[in-house]
């Protein structure tokens, strides 16, 4: 009786030995799989970590320690840091996170907390310096007024402040905003925004407008309505 105890605790610990070297292993396996882990807080209050796999093809989002999503790198050279499914997507550029419910497209911004012992991780700004660039001589060059072709009582300005206002013949003036922007700008639409297109989106009251710019020219202004698909022209005013 005595022996078969004996023999029976050894087997014991031979199992519990087993057992902890096998979850050491599989600790040590998914510490060499996965890299990077970067924290961040959004604008509505909740928080995840990323945590990224060294080539970049993977990230776990990663809420309350638990790994809520896995999700694969769907980016590409102008947008190489966004991840995503059929219902989410994470793009990660420069020190933010930009998080997308594509069932309804909005988005939130996440930042890094503030850590004095570590530097918030870049993840480059994905050529953002060539396309501010751009933006800038974009909107530098749509300023002014512009009379509609296809309506020659239609007139629409667009002022230093990103200001817009809209004229009609016979009419009351309509005021908004407007902005220039790119895939890559943080402003969230509801259809799918397409790398080296500038867009315009125009706020006028309760109404937001989305155009692609099809041509600019110091004389010819066309704008594609995203929704309607209709061609606006215009030409400029001196």
């Amino acid at each position: 009786m005595t022996t078969k105890i004996f023999f029976g605790g050894i087997i014991l610990l031979i199992i519990i030995a087993g057992l902890i070297v096998y979850t050491n292993n599989q600790e040590d396996k998914l510490t060499t799989k996965m890299g990077e882990q970067v924290s961040f807080v959004c604008e509505d209050q909740n928080d995840f970590i990323a945590e990224f796999s060294h080539d970049m093809s993977i990230l776990n989002v990663v809420i309350e320690k638990e790994v809520r999503y896995t999700l694969p790198n769907i980016g590409n050279e102008a947008v190489p840091h966004r991840f995503g499914d059929s219902e989410r997507e994470y793009t990660f550029t420069g020190e933010e996170a930009i998080v997308t419910n594509l069932d309804t497209g909005d988005g939130t911004v996440c930042t890094q907390p503030l850590d004095p012992n570590n530097v918030p991780y870049n993840f480059g700004d994905n050529g953002g310096a060539e396309q501010e660039e751009a933006i800038e001589a974009i909107s530098e060059s749509i300023r002014g007024t512009w009379k509609s072709l296809d309506d020659e009582k239609f007139s629409r300005t667009f002022l230093d402040d990103g200001t817009v206002i809209d004229r009609y013949e016979g009419g009351e003036e309509t005021g908004g905003t407007w902005t220039i922007f790119t895939e890559n700008s943080g402003i969230t639409t509801t259809f799918t925004l397409q790398p080296e297109v500038m867009y315009l989106r125009l706020i006028m009251g309760e109404d937001t407008m989305y155009f692609s710019l099809s041509k600019l020219t110091t004389e010819e202004l066309e704008l594609t309505h995203l929704e309607r698909g209709n061609l606006l022209r215009f030409t400029s005013v001196e």
